[in-house]
């Protein structure tokens, strides 16, 4: 017999990588199979808000309901498999759609209170029980690249219209296409997190790190709404595209900054501190003062500045610097010029119909700076101001006649707050 003839470098390589492969797949199927099992867990609380790894909703009986893995970030729903005459409606964006601090992730339920409450208590006056859907698929810190992966998947199931309230949280990059892949493997994930464990909860930072420049954040965000634009345009589904309220008067009297942000990730400088000081203590003009005198911390002294001017009711300067903090330092906010984008954006396309909740806002509010009397901290609205804000939203469907006129009596929001028993203390 002859002798066998050695392999080529080529298949030596070929064959090497064909058996690594296999390897990696066998570990990664007994990874997700141990998954499946309950007997590890490799998704992080961070990867939540970053990557959509697995399908929101599964089927059950004649119902799509939200699946394990999506129950980790939304709040359970329900809705049919069988659409018919129903009209549908997805709630999208980040903890201000999904109606926090009523409702959160944590609490495995959705509760009275946010925009989505407000839809449905409406749409039972104009449709009727049983002829309506308000899906809240909205889930809390996400950035506007992971809303647009959500809203690729409810597309598929028939939506009537979309609402899409998102701008909070901006600032850190949209993950690598490769990297949304690979995240999809059971075993990439485990690896990533016994490479880098999980934050502890004690740990983690108040407001998303701001870790890229403006333009960057800008560009990136209006990237990923013009997809969700585009892609409900190509399905023929209209979307209602909503600025977001700001809080303009956030650390001020009656809404403080959390314990440790002064003192610990943001500090306070001197000359910041001396008009704060002077803020409090009724002295606008000696806080404009010593203010004027500040070369650092731009954003904070920005705040205490509009604080100040509003004060004295110099409104319009008071809005000019107010808006300066949260474009240089969101805290979470959507910065003014994101709002702008939404703006633009939405006149752009003639499926698209503008919410402008941020003039919402400041029509209600005094002196025009949204505050305390709508919200509960940063971004979030107390129940009265999430109700104006469904209002606003239901005024302008009916204009574009994406819902019914109906002679039905007005909604009472203070009745239907008694009737749902919506706490009064947030």
């Amino acid at each position: 017999m002859g002798k066998r003839r050695p392999l080529s470098r080529g298949r030596l390589i070929a064959f090497g990588l064909i058996a690594t492969l296999l390897v990696l797949l066998g570990l990664n199927f007994g990874v997700e199979a141990l998954e499946k099992l309950g007997l590890i867990e490799t998704h992080r609380v961070d990867d939540y808000v970053q990557f959509l790894d697995e399908p929101l909703f599964r089927v059950e009986g004649d119902d799509y309901v939200t699946t394990d893995y999506a129950e980790g970030f939304l709040v359970p729903q329900r809705f049919a498999r069988k659409k018919g005459d129903i009209y549908r409606v997805f709630v999208l964006g980040a903890s201000f759609a999904m109606g926090t601090p009523y409702t959160v992730q944590s609490h495995g339920e959705e509760r009275p209170g946010g925009i989505a409450t407000w839809l449905r208590e409406d749409f039972d006056r104009r449709l009727g029980a049983g002829n309506y859907e308000v899906i809240n698929a909205a889930a809390g810190a996400q950035t506007s690249h992971r809303v647009r992966r959500i809203a690729e998947e409810v597309l598929q199931f028939e939506p009537d219209l979309l609402f899409v309230a998102t701008c909070n949280n901006e600032g850190p990059p949209k993950p690598s296409y490769v990297r949304e892949q690979l995240h999809q493997l059971g075993a990439y994930r485990l690896l990533t997190r016994l490479v880098a464990p999980p934050t502890e909860a004690e740990a983690r930072p108040t407001f998303t790190p701001q870790m890229l420049a403006p333009e960057r954040v800008r560009q990136e965000f209006e990237q990923n709404v013009a997809a969700i634009l585009d892609a409900a345009g190509q399905q023929g589904v209209p979307v209602a595209l909503g600025t977001l309220p700001l809080n303009l008067r956030y650390g001020g009297t009656g809404a403080p900054l959390p314990p440790g942000d002064e003192a610990g990730a943001h500090p306070e400088e001197p000359c910041v501190r001396e008009g704060r000081q002077r803020f409090e203590a009724g002295d606008f003009e000696g806080a404009l003062s010593a203010l004027g005198a500040c070369d650092g911390d731009v954003p904070d002294a920005a705040r205490w500045t509009g604080l100040s001017l509003a004060a004295l009711g110099r409104v319009e300067e008071a809005r000019t610097a107010l808006q300066l903090s949260i474009e240089l330092l969101p805290r979470n906010r959507c910065r003014p010029s994101l709002n702008g984008v939404t703006r633009s954006l939405a006149s752009e396309r003639d499926w698209v119909h503008l919410i402008d909740l941020e003039a919402a806002a400041e029509a209600s509010s005094p002196q025009g700076l949204p505050g305390p009397e709508l919200f509960v901290d940063y971004c979030h609205l107390n129940w009265r101001g999430y109700h104006q804000m469904a209002a606003v939203l239901l005024e302008r469907l009916e204009e574009v006649e994406l819902v019914i006129a109906t002679a039905s009596p007005a909604l009472d929001p203070e009745v239907a707050a008694r009737r749902l028993r919506i706490p009064d203390d947030l």
